[in-house]
């Protein structure tokens, strides 16, 4: 393919509003030919040297990192607490790894396993049978500290009274103390 050719090709991907195009070429590295409009730049040496470049400047970029981080502490605060709200399922999964991790317990819980758990117990809580709100815990049926396991059949969601009272108690006991089992 000529110099032209190639002129050609990414003036063409230029027209379209494109941010890359092909040149069916490889790069001198040996990549796909997939290049950058702006700049005729192959992506994937791009990228390597991106890479190449942070590990060698480590320290430098995490001392602007934390940095830029203390100058903008409320923005990064206010960031960091719309996040968690907008995630607080996937939080409240990360959570229970880590501290199962922690007691070395076994299994890791799914994404998702929270709102699987909405549906199937219809948005109730599973102690009082409650209707819950957004402020529910995902709590281990079995508790870890009594050897239950991190998997998703020893998982429940109860509602922020429920999950307080029971704290690590063996479930039989602790529907019993409520009344429901004799």
């Amino acid at each position: 393919m000529t110099k032209t050719e190639r002129g050609m090709l990414r003036s063409a991907a230029r027209a379209r509003g494109d941010k890359t195009y092909t040149t069916g070429q490889p790069c001198a590295r040996g990549h796909d030919g997939e290049r950058f409009v702006s700049n005729y730049s192959c992506i994937a040496c791009m990228s390597e040297n991106s890479i190449t470049w942070a590990r060698k400047n480590h320290a430098r970029l995490k001392g602007g990192m934390v940095a830029w981080r203390l100058k903008n502490r409320p923005r990064v605060s206010a960031s960091h607490r719309q996040w968690l709200s907008e995630n607080r399922p996937s939080t409240v999964i990360h959570k229970a790894n880590r501290r199962a991790r922690k007691t070395a317990s076994p299994g890791r819980l799914s994404k998702g396993i929270a709102e699987k758990l909405l549906a199937l117990q219809r948005g109730r809580c599973a102690g009082c049978r409650s209707l819950l709100n957004s402020k529910f815990h995902l709590d281990h049926k079995e508790p870890l500290a009594g050897g239950g396991t991190n998997v998703d059949s020893n998982m429940q969601l109860l509602c922020v009274p429920c999950n307080l009272s029971k704290h690590a108690r063996d479930p039989i006991e602790f529907m019993q103390s409520r009344g429901f089992l004799l």
